[in-house]
Order: C-alpha cells, then structure tokens, then sequence
C-alpha cells in the first residue's frame, strides 16, 4: 500500500483489509513506515520478538588520528565537520567507508551500530512486522528491507496466502524499498487536489518499476470541489479504480476502539466497501 499523500488512510485500510482477507486466507502484515510505525495500534497487538537492526557508520579512533581532515574532504554526505579533528555526525553516515579509505594511519573504520529494531507481534488472526527506526537515524530503506524479508519469512511459516505491506507516505527510498518485489500496488488517495497531485507523483515512480498497481479512492463523498478533479486524473493515468470507499464516520470510531473497521462494523458502508476491495485482490493475485 502507498499514497504518496500521507493522511489518508492508507493504515487503517491496510489493517482492514488485511482483516478480511484473513478471514479465508493467512495474512501477514509488514509495518514499512519505519520513521512512525502504527499498525499495532488498530489491531490489539501482543509483543512476541525483538530484532535488533544494524547499520553501518564510520568511528574515528582519536588516539591514531593525526587530524589531516582528508576524510572531511571525501565525504560526500557532509557527515563529517570539524576544523582541528573530525567529528561523525552518525545521522548523515551511510557507512560508505570513503572516509576509511583515504584515511593514511587507519584511524577511520566502518562498524555496525544499532539503529532500530524488528518488532514481531501477534494480533491472534495475523501476525505483523513492523520497523521502528531509532530517532534521527539513517539506513530506513535497509530497514525496509529488513521488514520485507522477515514478513516473507512469518508468511512461509504459516502458509500465508498474502503480505500486506503498509508504506511510507512520499517517493523516496523507503517507498521504492517497501514495494521491491511485489505483486501489486495499491494506491490509496482520497478526492482532494493535494492528495491527487500526490497521487500522480508515487503512480510514476511505480511506473518505472513495472509492477502492476490499482487505485483506492477514500473517503468518497468529501466537498464536490475536490472529487471533480480525480476522475481526470485516474483516466490520465490509466489505472484501474479498484473501489471507492465512501465517508465513513463509523471508521474513527473503529480506530477509537483499537479495531480494524471491517471488523467492529461489518454492515458500515466502508465495511463493505472493503470486502468487495478484498473479494477483487483476491480473484487478481490468487
């Protein structure tokens, strides 16, 4: 799942979704918006494993360092500043190891830090990976990779028929990283000018991938100066339109009850809605 646009609400139909289709098949959920994951707070999680994840950055040893500053003038991610001696700013560091090279008494090496971990948890009808980067820490898109090949993992052991991953909102990295090696994309938007000039951002950047995508529309039904403009724009695109989930005020209240909304108000128009999306992902990709 990704919206380009964040807001609107590309989680909880993830999470609703996932519900349904669960219903027939195993589901595994993969919490990719590793900057803020929230998958489990709208489906009642139990805490089962802690992974940590590693990253690579570059550590200076200041007893062998004879402050030439050649590796400030390498580095290419301005994470290194200083005047007399240089300092690391570990946020900016890719772990490229420039620094290591063109350091002349080996004072520089790149090691493995901490930088977020892997939460496993249980929700008693899937089981959810989600990311948590560390405040402030670079690597997301390798920590989307991470939860990518850990959700492959839970679904092979449980005989899962679908891995629903929830992406970033935007274009960069960790989007591109939460849809290598999907099947399908599901573009989630809602009728406003902002989030459709969002929309037509991320449908490029899967285009260049070739995968197959279709689009959501939510919360249908918003102000009428909004909704005149997206049918333009799915036409423009030539994407399918695989539902329409209208404005649904019984959705928060599934939210305030920590409750996928398909599954606290089965008979709620966007219940519905929902199980008519997951009826037609399940006749595409099964």
């Amino acid at each position: 799942m990704l919206s380009g646009k964040g807001g609107v609400g590309r989680s909880t139909l993830t999470v609703s979704l996932g519900a349904v289709l669960a219903e027939r098949n195993g589901v595994v959920l993969a919490d990719a918006n590793v900057a803020a994951p929230h998958l489990h707070l709208f489906t009642g999680v139990v805490q089962e494993e802690v992974v940590e994840s590693l990253a690579a950055k570059a550590v200076v040893d200041y007893d062998l360092c004879d402050h030439c500053m050649k590796c400030l003038e390498v580095c290419r991610f301005s994470a290194i500043i200083g005047g007399e001696e240089p300092i690391i700013f570990n946020c900016f560091c890719t772990g490229c190891g420039a620094c290591s090279l063109v350091c002349p008494v080996d004072a520089i090496t790149v090691q493995s830090v901490v930088n977020g971990r892997l939460n496993i948890l249980d929700t008693g009808w899937c089981r959810v990976v989600a990311g948590d980067l560390d405040i402030g820490e670079s690597g997301s898109g390798r920590l989307v990779g991470a939860v990518r090949k850990r959700a492959r993992l839970e679904a092979e052991k449980r005989g899962a028929g679908f891995i629903l991953i929830d992406g970033p909102p935007g274009t960069g990295s960790p989007a591109i990283a939460s849809m290598k090696g999907a099947d399908y994309v599901i573009l989630v938007t809602e009728p406003t000018p902002p989030a459709l000039h969002d929309l037509q951002r991320i449908v490029d950047v899967v285009a260049r991938y070739a995968i197959p995508a279709g689009i959501v529309l939510n919360r249908c039904g918003m102000p009428e100066a909004g909704t005149r403009q997206m049918p333009a724009g799915l036409r423009a695109r030539n994407h399918d339109l695989l539902a329409e989930i209208p404005l649904d005020p019984l959705l928060p209240a599934a939210l305030a009850e920590g409750r996928p909304a398909a599954e606290a108000f089965r008979a709620a128009p966007a219940s519905r809605a929902i199980r008519r999306l997951a009826r037609t992902m399940e006749n595409r990709l099964l």
